[in-house]
């Protein structure tokens, strides 16, 4: 500034000094600026504070997290206390399976043939699964149709495994495979559903499919003949005309054992059959001997034994038999297994 009135300038008894007029050549506006920023300056430190003491609690909460996972980890080591070791990472056992085909072609991956489902407390040991004969569905068919958008001219009724469903003249096959799918609904669902396969131009034919596997399904006409004509049925309804597939239950052997719960009947004879009639007879206490490769063993029971308390009491004697024993049987889907560490 050039010059300065020192009439216009005033300091009250407190020490404020207060300037008035336009002749002071004071830049009045830069002044008050600077004391506004002075006076946010404390603020500002105490924004930046806040900030960074945010930052630390939101750093500290990831530590703790990841030291929360890593108590969790270290819970499942060794030692750990649980009920049947579920907890014990060390006990933890897993299956490993594999296939074979007799007739030397590629075999199925086992995993599309069998699940396995393993808990800390199996033994351990190798199982063998041999697959007889795989589940399959009812599948038949009509004779071939020539359109699926025309009438076919079939009137009447028909039961579909107990379930009435009537066709009228002017279904065409859509018509038709609608209704058995309609009837396959509710609370008293028929358990059979309805497509169609087109083969080629002017050749498809209705396929009915059994929901479930291993139940043959049963057709009847009860009014008119609209399977017969349709060709489900040969003349007169007497029996199926086009089986493409017959119902068949999944069987299997385990560890030389059939699949007691659906073959019960073709046990005569085997070891199992023996092995039941123990369990069955009113003949107790008995025993048995165990022979292997390093002695023989006498192994006695009493009514209240089970299966599986036999096959300990037989375990109990493997140093002095050579021989270890475990359980197989219609519900077993383990093969192989070790411990997982």
């Amino acid at each position: 500034m050039d010059a300065l009135n020192l009439s216009n300038v005033s300091i009250s008894s407190s020490g404020n000094v207060t300037f008035s007029g336009l002749s002071s050549g004071l830049d009045f506006e830069s002044i008050v600026d600077a004391i506004i920023t002075a006076k946010q300056i404390p603020a500002d430190r105490l924004a930046l504070e806040i900030s960074e003491n945010s930052d630390k609690i939101a750093e500290y909460q990831t530590f703790r997290n990841l030291l929360t996972q890593l108590r969790d980890s270290l819970s499942s080591l060794h030692g750990a206390v649980s009920l049947g070791d579920t907890l014990d990472i060390f006990e933890a056992k897993a299956a490993f399976a594999s296939t074979t085909r007799t007739d030397g072609q590629s075999p199925t991956a086992a995993a599309n043939l069998v699940g396995m489902a393993l808990t800390n407390e199996a033994d351990l040991g190798s199982h063998t699964l041999e697959v007889l004969n795989i589940a399959t569905a009812h599948k038949v068919s009509s004779d071939v149709v020539a359109s699926t958008t025309t009438s076919l001219g079939y009137a009447g009724t028909f039961t579909v495994n107990g379930v009435s469903i009537t066709a009228n003249a002017t279904d065409t096959l859509q018509d038709l495979r609608d209704r058995i799918n309609n009837a396959d609904t509710g609370a008293s669902p028929t358990g059979v559903g309805a497509s169609i396969v087109t083969a080629a131009t002017g050749q498809n034919f209705l396929v009915l499919t059994a929901d479930e596997t291993g139940t043959a399904m049963t057709l009847a006409d009860t009014s008119g003949s609209v399977l017969e004509d349709i060709g489900v049925l040969t003349a007169g309804g007497a029996a199926i005309k086009n089986e493409l597939q017959a119902a068949a239950s999944a069987r299997f052997k385990a560890d030389g054992l059939l699949d007691i719960d659906r073959f019960e009947s073709d046990l005569v004879g085997s070891g199992a059959t023996l092995l039941n009639s123990v369990a069955d007879s009113a003949a107790y206490p008995g025993s048995f001997d165990v022979t292997g490769s390093t002695g023989t063993r006498t192994i006695n029971y009493t009514s209240s034994d089970t299966i599986t308390s036999l096959k300990d009491k037989i375990n109990l004697e493997t140093a002095n038999t050579g021989v270890t024993a475990s359980v197989s049987g219609s519900t077993s889907t383990s093969t192989t297994s070790q411990p997982q560490a």
